[in-house]
């Protein structure tokens, strides 16, 4: 709402602001003003405003150098500049500068300042909301960006609890998914895979089983042996240090050795 916007009047002669809060005020604008260009320029540092309007011809610092200073403080204010009718030139060169977006010649005609001034503010507004939208297309992008991030990242958890790998069913080649492995064994040159159902085997040794299953839940228990962690029922304390492991749903004893067990431990914190 237009009502809202916040418009700063700087210049040293009261009667100035006075006359411009006349015309302005009907219009319910928040107005803040100051004869002083040193107390608007803390102004302009402090305030969030939608306009600047300054005199230009004031004791220490002029209305244009005030206005720089907004345009790199505030630079979606509108800005204006009172002048008086021989200094129009400068009034020009600053708008072509881009330091003013238009300027108010003393005397003035009421109805052309309310005209100047609405149409500023109505730049400021569409701009704004311009900003809003830009604002929201950016952080609906990041939103998505980081939604498609976390898919992609449960996409990779998925395929890595789904992976599947070839293994021998006498001279057929199936593929099992690794979550279905209870343990690996090497017996007599050859790795025997294990699952709830059957028995496979793999030409590949047990260390690149053990480089394959990177990654997911398995466990070197023993220079013989790989088991699935998550298939862990029970552990129990064997001799010297060591352990044997109690599968879900499988009746063999899979061995700990003494070297592996810290490992074991330190994965349940034991």
């Amino acid at each position: 709402m237009m009502e809202n916007m916040k418009i700063l009047i700087v210049d040293d002669e009261i009667n100035i602001i006075n006359a411009l809060k006349r015309v302005l005020n009907r219009y319910g604008y928040q107005i803040i003003s100051t004869t002083k260009p040193e107390h608007g320029i803390e102004i302009i540092d402090s305030t969030d405003l939608d306009m600047v309007i300054c005199d230009f011809n004031m004791p220490n610092i002029n209305g244009i150098e005030l206005l720089k200073h907004s345009k790199e403080v505030r630079p979606g204010a509108i800005r204006i500049l009172i002048t008086g009718y021989y200094d129009v030139d400068i009034a020009v060169s600053a708008i072509n500068e881009g330091n003013v977006y238009h300027y108010i010649t003393k005397p003035w005609k009421n109805e052309e300042v309310v005209t100047i001034i609405q149409k500023g503010l109505m730049k400021r507004q569409e701009e704004l909301k311009q900003n809003n939208i830009y604002k929201f297309v950016n952080e609906s992008q990041s939103r998505i960006l980081e939604m498609e991030e976390k898919l992609e990242q449960s996409n990779k958890a998925n395929r890595a609890s789904n992976k599947r790998f070839p293994v021998f069913e006498d001279e057929t080649i199936v593929l099992i998914n690794s979550k279905d492995i209870l343990y690996l064994t090497s017996q007599e040159g050859n790795v025997h895979i294990y699952t709830e159902k059957n028995k496979y085997l793999s030409n590949d040794s047990l260390s690149t089983w053990e480089a394959k299953l990177e990654g997911e839940d398995f466990f070197r228990s023993h220079r013989s042996y790989i088991v699935n962690i998550e298939k862990i029922e029970k552990i129990s304390p064997w001799f010297n240090g060591s352990y044997n492991l109690k599968l879900i749903n499988c009746d063999d004893n899979i061995p700990v050795s003494r070297a592996n067990a810290k490992v074991l431990k330190d994965i349940f914190g034991i």
